[in-house]
């Protein structure tokens, strides 16, 4: 692969990174929307499609955003995110690395403290990380999205930063995932079942192309 054409890859990677880690960070809201509607979201779904498989989702970004300016759909969409990932009832699809780790289903385990160290040494530390679990989806999506920037902006680190992206893809982010999608099943989605199918298959094709630069 050209170098130029291998740094688009790696810049069309960090914009998806950041699509996803606003959609589960947070409700849908004016606020975000105007992040997520952006034409290098937009144009890296597309024009990587060829290496992350990532244009449908593209689309399918597009004509959610296009529906949520309507109020009472945007207004569905934060009922959906709510219901699912903060209560008040038990929640369907906890967003936390942990609850799959564990039978019990107990957050704050030692598979969170082995993602906060992950973080540390990168020297940062989750937002709320004392009341709010590391291994959230969305923090390990924010940890990926750092990896990527890392690799797009240090030559003297990008080999390193790639393959602590892959190690992170193996050991979490990919270790739960399928489950995660599992819980999502059973509730009528609107878009967060279909965002983490999507989720997915990026990061599965992500960790293909990122272990393909390691073997150059």
């Amino acid at each position: 692969m050209k170098a130029e054409d291998l740094d688009f890859y790696l810049v069309c990677r960090f914009y998806i990174y950041k699509s996803f880690y606003l959609l589960f960070l947070e409700p849908i809201n004016n606020s975000n929307m105007h992040s997520l509607n952006n034409e290098y979201i937009a144009r890296s779904c597309s024009d990587s499609d060829d290496k992350f498989k990532m244009s449908r989702y593209g689309e399918f970004l597009a004509g959610l955003l296009n529906r949520a300016i309507n109020d009472e759909f945007l207004s569905d969409l934060q009922s959906e995110y709510t219901k699912l990932f903060v209560g008040p009832h038990k929640l369907i699809a906890p967003p936390w690395q942990s609850v799959y780790a564990s039978q019990d289903e107990t957050l704050f385990t030692r598979s969170t403290l082995e993602v906060r160290a992950k973080y540390a040494k990168y020297g940062l530390k989750a937002t709320k990380y004392l009341s709010e679990a590391d291994d959230h989806l969305a923090f390990e999506l924010n940890f990926m999205l750092y990896l990527a920037g890392l690799i797009n902006e240090n030559l003297d680190l990008r080999r390193s930063a790639i393959q602590d992206s892959i190690d992170f893809l193996d050991d979490d982010l990919l270790s739960w995932i399928e489950s995660f999608i599992q819980r999502l099943v059973s509730y009528p989605s609107i878009y967060i079942e279909q965002t983490a199918i999507y989720l997915k298959d990026f990061l599965q094709n992500d960790r293909k192309f990122l272990n393909d630069i390691l073997k150059t």
